[in-house]
């Protein structure tokens, strides 16, 4: 400072396996320099799930919107769901999806019903109703009849 003429530095170093570490002052004549060997001070490495999972759900995407303007524009397909490409594992895929949140909701009554009935009541609430696919399909009916979609 200006009236004393001392100093005091704080060095905080990456040591991973110290936690939180305490701080070990080292004496000067007008200065103090404390070094503190911390985790805390580590570089914080980020996640790389978000940022890939964003990644693939992008170039899904587009690969969809393009097959989708290709089946229109080249193919000369109907403007609609058929024009989608890969429309038909899409609805199947949602209707297993439906299937297994079925089957986990009927898990999840017998093993806490009193947490079911509490989250049923909110979904009630909130959807109104059952869940039902594009296809028009709910969790309880098979997505394919006679060998072929319906």
């Amino acid at each position: 400072d200006g009236y004393t003429e001392r100093s005091t530095e704080y060095r905080f170093e990456c040591d991973p396996m110290a936690g939180y570490g305490e701080p070990l002052a080292v004496y000067g004549d007008c200065e103090f320099v404390v070094r503190w060997r911390t985790a805390l001070a580590c570089p914080i490495h980020p996640s790389v799930f978000l940022p890939i999972l964003f990644w693939v759900g992008f170039v899904i995407g587009l690969y969809l919107t393009i097959r989708f303007f290709h089946n229109i524009l080249v193919t000369k397909m109907l403007l609609g769901w058929e024009a989608v490409p890969h429309i038909q594992e899409i609805r199947y895929m949602g209707a297993l999806i439906l299937m297994i949140s079925e089957k986990l909701w009927e898990a999840l009554s017998k093993v806490a019903p009193g947490a079911a009935t509490k989250i049923g009541a909110w979904w009630e609430r909130v959807v109104g109703g059952r869940l039902k696919s594009a296809g028009g399909y709910t969790s309880t009916e098979d997505a394919h009849v006679g060998g072929r979609d319906r």
